[in-house]
């Protein structure tokens, strides 16, 4: 009890002090934070460690999960294709590979887990945001032989805070790699968010979507032919032949057409004299 009674000689500050390192509750009057620090310390609880610390760790951890890989937090914004041009060229990723990478770090072992997976999943928390819309747009990026897809999920508690980041790293045959969330539990690789982006891409291979077959699309064969052609006016064409490879000016060939006639002359065979052409039809011409 000697340790008790050093408590009860600490002000209120310095006993809140112990308990916030501590990770337990500051409030009450004194007699509450003398008995809460004495459990603490007689329970020989850890300090926690400080926000540098965390912030440390979790850079930490995060190089560790992207080693070997092109950090896709890092790419820049022109390398993502947004979901309507880059849905086709998704990873064919099915419901079997969902359960085996979501199961992979206790296969058997969380039989609750495997059950809900297999029979109740549209129940979950993780396919509610996906059929719920709080999946937001899908961006896609192909790099170094892998299928790397992205997008934000709003949080369920608190619409306005800012969105959930994650990405999943797949290969080409539906094969999950690696995934990340920005959430709490995002370092785990198996949050809700990060399934929900699974369903999402499960659910577009599974309505054919994605790498879909020639008779699912519009006929190609019937295209007509041919260049588009647009309008313009006459004057701004240009005529142009191929073969000896010479322009002409439409415009100068008109001018020339408009002159005066003048300058032309009649062929003098069988005539007497050589007269010159009158510009107008007024004046009389003698032969």
């Amino acid at each position: 009890m000697e340790k008790y009674e050093e408590f009860k000689t600490w002000r209120v500050p310095a006993l809140q002090e112990f308990l916030r390192a501590r990770g337990w509750k500051t409030s009450g009057n004194k007699e509450v934070l003398v008995a809460r620090a004495f459990s603490a310390w007689e329970n020989d609880i850890p300090l926690q460690p400080s926000a540098a610390e965390l912030a440390t760790t979790a850079r930490r951890e995060y190089a560790q999960l992207v080693a070997g890989l092109p950090d896709p937090l890092k790419f820049d914004d022109e390398a993502w294709t947004p979901e309507r041009e880059g849905m086709e060229g998704w990873p064919n990723v099915m419901y079997h590979d969902i359960c085996d990478y979501l199961m992979k770090d206790h296969p058997g072992k969380d039989q609750d887990l495997n059950n809900r997976l297999l029979n109740a999943y549209k129940e979950g928390k993780a396919f509610t945001y996906y059929s719920s819309g709080w999946l937001q747009e899908v961006f896609t990026c192909k790099r170094d032989g892998y299928i790397y897809l992205q997008a934000k999920c709003r949080p369920s508690a608190r619409i306005s805070d800012t969105p959930h980041k994650a990405w999943v790293c797949c290969h080409p045959t539906g094969t999950i790699n690696r995934a990340y969330c920005s959430c709490t539990a995002g370092m785990g690789q198996t949050c809700n968010h990060i399934a929900a982006l699974l369903f999402k891409v499960e659910a577009a291979v599974r309505t054919n979507l994605v790498n879909p077959a020639c008779t699912s699309t519009a006929c190609q064969w019937n295209t007509a032919p041919g260049k588009t052609i647009q309008p313009r006016r006459v004057k701004d064409m240009t005529f142009k032949n191929d073969k000896f490879c010479k322009t002409v000016d439409l415009c100068q060939v008109l001018s020339s057409v408009r002159q005066p006639m003048q300058h032309l002359r009649f062929p003098t065979s069988g005539f007497k004299t050589e007269e010159t052409v009158p510009a107008s039809r007024g004046e009389a011409s003698s032969v």
